[in-house]
């Protein structure tokens, strides 16, 4: 009899880790952690890969175990609605210009070269300067090599896959094609099981949710874009639609949304610091944003009392992941010195113009303000409602970058907050009239999204693939576009001379 019991234990427990629901959200955690695995072993020395692999590994299965029975929406379950969503879901991934596809935005002038070096250039990717252009070479002066160094981590898997298999070109880019749709289905698996519903007005939100940019231009042009970009109305700062942030920023977009994602339903805070810890892999600047809602996520529960939520914010498995992540990760970014490529700070300091402070008030109005107004102030009830309303009002206030890289990138967690407070809001208002104005500004907010499909879809459909993808450099061991000024920003910005740093002394191979 007891062999029996034992028999059938077993088998329960493999039923159950095959269920497909499990298989999802095993995927969900694993394309968290594995890229940073990966990274380890092909950037850092061995006992660094085998004590961040245990220390990441074992994350993942508390992760994993804690969140497994919170996941009540199930694939297997209403499947016209996830086969409608997953056509969907395909067709906005088509267009986004990953894989060379369709129609590519300006920012992949550096994200086709950074996927290029990953496939075809030995790990760890660096470059012998010597071989670089005259202006290059004076640039990096008295260099004799440097380290190709960004936030990569979510290209690398792909790239792994290539090397592996010995990929072509056009392998690589369709295996990359594959692997960000899949990653964006997990996301929307992840938020439906946030929202605790099968939605068409969640999928809609999804890929549409953002500012109310397509108004202004409209209102200063009398006119509808084409085949434009008007999210940079405001010139000092800029807060990104989804479908603008998968079309141009989508190596820390997709990770941040699915860390997010996660994090919300992720019931024990003993592991809430260590899987936020993990967005630092992704983006520096969204990891920011990410330390509050972390916080946010710990002390605005009212189950436990105080003392209990301190103390699990201090577990082992927080304290540890993050601090390696930190230090690993930290020494990593720190070998890049971008002085000179920018003037950054305090934004009044770096405009000193009046009219900026009348330009924020309005600009807030118009990106996320409208939201707040018609969700009401019982929204603040809502978990992570004062985390998302502040950072998104003082976020505006720092400028790093040449394209205010902190004003687009640290926000990323907190819009996507914003986007679920409004769908939630939507469905647990009873007021008809409430319910129908938050539809409503949710709907005409889309308008902005669209503005990035029809274009990639425009210059899909009618340019050919010469001119729809950039092209301007093979690799980043040979910076030579024709620009001086994108070369100095790829040499300065991703570029770091291997000194005698803490990186390279302690942590890389």
């Amino acid at each position: 009899m007891k062999a029996n019991l034992s028999k059938d234990f077993k088998m329960e427990s493999m039923v159950k880790c095959f269920d497909l629901d499990n298989i999802l959200i095993m995927m969900s955690i694993a394309f968290i952690i594995f890229p940073i695995i990966i990274f380890l072993w092909g950037w850092t020395n061995l006992i660094v890969s085998l004590i961040g692999t245990a220390i990441l590994t074992i994350t993942g299965v508390y992760v994993y175990k804690a969140v497994v029975k919170e996941f009540t929406i199930s694939i297997k379950k209403n499947i016209s609605f996830w086969v409608i969503s997953i056509a969907i879901i395909v067709l906005w991934c088509l267009f986004s210009g990953i894989g060379k596809f369709s129609y590519q935005t300006p920012d992949f002038k550096a994200r086709n070269t950074f996927f290029h070096d990953l496939c075809y250039c030995s790990w760890p990717v660096s470059f012998d300067i010597d071989k670089q252009p005259e202006f290059v070479r004076n640039i990096l002066s008295n260099v004799k090599s440097a380290n190709l160094v960004y936030y990569y981590a979510w290209w690398i898997p792909v790239a792994a896959i290539v090397k592996v298999l010995n990929l072509n070109v056009m392998g690589a880019n369709i295996l990359l094609q594959v692997y960000a749709t899949v990653e964006v289905f997990l996301i929307f698996y992840c938020l439906l099981n946030v929202l605790k519903r099968y939605s068409y007005i969640a999928l809609s939100a999804f890929i549409l949710f953002g500012g109310y940019d397509f108004w202004i231009y409209f209102i200063e042009n009398f006119s509808f874009p084409v085949m434009g970009h008007v999210e940079w109305w405001a010139k000092y700062f800029q807060y990104s639609s989804n479908t603008t942030q998968l079309y141009w920023v989508f190596n820390s977009s997709l990770p941040i949304w699915l860390i997010t994602c996660i994090l919300i339903i992720l019931p024990k805070n003993k592991y809430k610091a260590a899987w936020g810890a993990l967005s630092f892999a992704y983006s520096p600047f969204a990891t920011v944003s990410m330390v509050f809602i972390v916080l946010a996520a710990m002390f605005n529960t009212k189950s436990e009392k105080l003392s209990n939520k301190v103390k699990e914010m201090f577990s082992a498995v927080n304290i540890v992941t993050s601090l390696f992540m930190l230090i690993v990760l930290g020494s990593y970014y720190l070998q890049v010195n971008i002085e000179g490529t920018s003037v950054d700070g305090w934004i009044f300091d770096v405009y000193p113009e009046q009219k900026l402070f009348t330009v924020y008030l309005f600009f807030l109005m118009v990106e996320v303000g409208l939201y707040f107004i018609v969700i009401g102030f019982k929204a603040h009830e809502e978990r992570f409602y004062w985390v998302t309303l502040i950072g998104l009002i003082l976020t505006p206030f720092i400028k790093i970058g040449r394209y205010n890289d902190w004003s687009l990138k640290v926000p990323l967690p907190l819009l996507f907050l914003l986007m679920i407070i409004v769908v939630r809001r939507y469905y647990i208002e009873d007021i008809k009239i409430k319910k129908y104005a938050i539809l409503t500004v949710l709907f005409l907010g889309y308008m902005t999204s669209t503005v990035e499909l029809q274009r990639n879809i425009v210059g899909t459909l009618t340019m050919s693939e010469e001119e729809y993808t950039w092209h301007v450099i093979d690799t980043f061991g040979y910076i030579d576009s024709g620009e001086e000024g994108v070369d100095k920003i790829f040499a300065l910005q991703y570029l770091a001379p291997r000194v005698d740093n803490f990186w390279n002394r302690y942590i890389s191979k």
